[in-house]
């Protein structure tokens, strides 16, 4: 009788033991699937931690070890992301930046010191909901521009920043303009090559081109400093998005301005390159950079 009962003592300890065991572990993968609703937001990786909740094996030890690396990485990620969403609003609509700098100092503050999941989480998918929102306004404001550098690359980028917005998916947004940020240098480039043949043109034409040719000086200094890592993209970029708004005012004031050359001859094509800078053996019908001028082949 005796042993019986010390054998349902030990049977009755194993099984809270094992409850215990088992909400731990279900308090840990709820844990771990609040961090990984904000590390999807935000594009960080969660395959494992995916496949950790999923596991019913999955070890206490395993689950603690995903959440303090993905918390991690999902902390410097909010940073990175919230930062560009920043300098973007910032730069390019004050305006807005004035509304929405109070919520990313409060965000930044939770997602560095604050230890509650929720919190977090409801921090971020607030202002990931306002980024989206406003930035629909914003992006108008600087897509007209941009689009007349006439870069196939940035455009595109453009129009996945579009569609992000518009489909409300900061992640895609956000990997947009880093897109952006990563080709905006090959295309201000290009563009600067283009501008150079407009001021040409207009000096040889008896025009003033001197707003253009200080908007350039800029844009070059930026391209430069962006390459020696002590001017961001956003630097870059408002240069850029200052010298094309030079280049409309120049060409809105002299209408006479031709836009591109008919009758171009073989012997004139020595030195074709396409907008986005790559030299090409033949010119179609578009613009090119032809010996060093920007010209329209009909």
């Amino acid at each position: 009788m005796r042993k019986k009962l010390l054998s349902i003592i030990v049977l009755l300890s194993l099984t809270v033991t094992c409850a215990w065991a088992d909400a731990v572990t279900d308090a840990l993968k709820t844990n771990l699937g609040k961090i990984v609703a904000i590390a999807d937001l935000l594009g960080e990786n969660t395959q494992n931690a995916k496949a950790l909740i999923a596991n019913s094996a999955a070890t206490q030890e395993d689950l603690q070890n995903e959440i303090l690396s993905l918390s991690g990485k999902t902390t410097t990620k909010a940073n990175e992301v919230l930062g560009l969403a920043e300098s973007f609003f910032e730069r390019f609509d004050p305006e807005t930046y004035a509304i929405l700098e109070p919520s990313f100092s409060t965000t930044k503050n939770i997602v560095n010191n604050s230890s509650d999941i929720d919190e977090i989480t409801t921090a971020i998918q607030a202002l990931a909901a306002q980024v989206l929102d406003k930035g629909k306004t914003a992006m108008g404001k600087v897509d007209t521009y941009i689009r007349k550098m006439e870069n196939e690359t940035i455009n595109t980028d453009l129009d996945k920043f579009q569609a992000a917005i518009a489909a409300n998916n900061l992640n895609d947004a956000m990997a947009a303009l880093r897109d952006l940020k990563s080709h905006v240098k090959d295309a201000g480039m290009s563009y600067l090559t283009q501008v150079q043949a407009l001021i040409e043109e207009g000096e040889a034409a008896g025009n003033d081109v001197s707003g253009v040719e200080e908007a350039k000086g800029d844009a070059v200094n930026a391209a430069l400093y962006y390459q020696l890592g002590s001017a961001t993209v956003i630097d870059l970029g408002e240069a850029l998005l200052n010298l094309i708004k030079a280049v409309d005012a120049y060409e809105a004031a002299n209408p006479e301005v031709p836009t591109g050359i008919n009758g171009i001859t073989a012997e004139q094509m020595d030195n074709i390159y396409n907008l986005n800078g790559q030299r090409v053996q033949k010119a179609q019908k578009g613009l090119y950079i032809i010996n060093g001028k920007k010209v329209l082949v009909k």
